[in-house]
């Protein structure tokens, strides 16, 4: 069941599968788990862990997974960062050409599809009410805010979006939808015309229709369910997957190293985000929402556990305040998706976790009965702990400790 992966020796260390201290020895070694690798293949289980060695020079990974990249896996909001890194790669092309732009540039969306109407005020912005790069960006880190992703989304356009991230190496990802928004393929390949800044040295970016058409058939599993619910009826047969958003776990993981650790080697061209862009970045997937100033969030989106899933396994092996995470998650039709980079700041040891779950008993999707609760957050606080555990080289502990 170890999942072999093709490394490149100057950037990885391979992990023996028999050993105790691969992904798999460790959950199989833990009853919590057993349930769950009994079903891995119904749960489209996946797990990518790969630790950081930092006594090496440059620093490079050592990796193990488990069932890495067996079949389709929706990645749900997971996919966000995808248009955050691109729209800031758009907005360095446009200012290497000489045109103004920075992230605080005022951005205007101007209407179309019909009904739409013309975008140029965010309330939440608490410093001009502006729609920017800086605030969509945060939002779509600090609390996966959709309508965020939409504008990035918009703001470096359908075939760009692609070419950038293909570019540096991530051939596996297709966008090709927005979210949370009822749109046709071909409409969501289309993108509105755009007035950044206001005055002079403002300039437009033109409508752009993408005549770039992208598919999952090659995807082993885009067929998910058993029924699908449509208004008040189940219509018999799965739900297809194959135009939907799609990155293999290994892409979504390479992203990660490349925004986060961009020394680390991983054979592949990288992207070149400006260092100012990176650490802007590196706060904004790092930030809690409790903690931001702006935008302000309180309640349920202020919850530290709102978009990091291992937030409290960590915590089980160390206080909160020890653990810097960066991360994006995603939640949709039953998957539930982890990217994180974390790093245990006294000892200085970190690790990328890049893993997904389905959990849906019942095989019907839209019904909102997707076992999050009962299955999916559990084994994230689980796999937390018990990878926390590994790296900080601590016993495993006893069942009534560990909840």
């Amino acid at each position: 069941m170890f999942a072999a992966l093709l490394i490149c020796s100057l950037a990885f260390s391979p992990v023996d599968p028999e050993s105790k201290s691969t992904i798999e020895g460790m959950l199989r070694s833990d009853a919590r788990f057993s349930k769950i690798l009994e079903n891995a293949e119904q749960h489209r289980l996946q797990i990518l862990l790969s630790l950081v060695d930092e006594t090496s020079s440059p620093p490079r990974l050592e990796r193990d997974g488990f069932r890495v990249d067996a079949e389709y896996f929706y990645p749900a909001s997971s996919i966000k960062t995808c248009a955050a890194v691109s729209a800031l790669l758009s907005a360095a092309e446009w200012k290497a050409k000489g045109l103004e732009i920075s992230l605080d540039t005022p951005l205007t969306y101007l209407p179309l599809f019909d009904g739409d109407e013309t975008l140029m005020s965010d309330p939440s912005n608490l410093d001009g009410g502006t729609i920017t790069l800086r605030h969509e960006i945060r939002k779509l880190f600090l609390v996966s805010d959709n309508d965020a992703f939409n504008r990035m989304y918009e703001f470096t356009g359908h075939r760009e979006i692609h070419q950038a991230l293909w570019n540096a190496g991530l051939k596996s990802i297709r966008i090709n939808h927005r979210l949370s928004r009822s749109r046709s393929l071909a409409e969501n390949r289309r993108t509105p015309s755009i007035q950044v800044g206001t005055g002079k040295g403002s300039f437009s970016v033109q409508q752009r229709d993408s005549d770039l058409l992208l598919a999952n058939n090659d995807q082993k599993g885009v067929a998910v369910g058993k029924g699908v619910l449509s208004g008040t009826k189940v219509v018999d047969g799965p739900m297809l997957f194959d135009t939907k958003n799609r990155i293999s776990l290994t892409d979504l993981q390479d992203m990660h190293v490349m925004i986060l650790r961009p020394e680390i080697d991983l054979g592949k061209p990288g992207l070149p985000l400006a260092p100012d862009d990176r650490a802007f970045l590196k706060d904004a997937m790092s930030e809690y929402a409790a903690d931001s100033k702006n935008p302000k969030y309180d309640g349920a989106h202020a919850a530290d556990d709102y978009v990091r899933f291992i937030l409290h396994g960590l915590m089980r092996v160390a206080p909160k305040d020890e653990w810097t995470i960066y991360d994006k998650v995603g939640l949709a039709y039953g998957f539930t998706i982890e990217n994180a980079y974390v790093v245990h700041r006294p000892t200085g040891k970190s690790f990328f976790l890049t893993a997904t779950i389905y959990t849906n008993q019942d095989g019907i999707l839209n019904d909102d009965r997707y076992d999050y609760d009962s299955i999916a957050f559990p084994f994230w606080k689980d796999l937390g702990e018990v990878i926390a555990r590994h790296v900080l080289a601590l016993p495993s502990p006893t069942p009534e400790k560990s909840r």
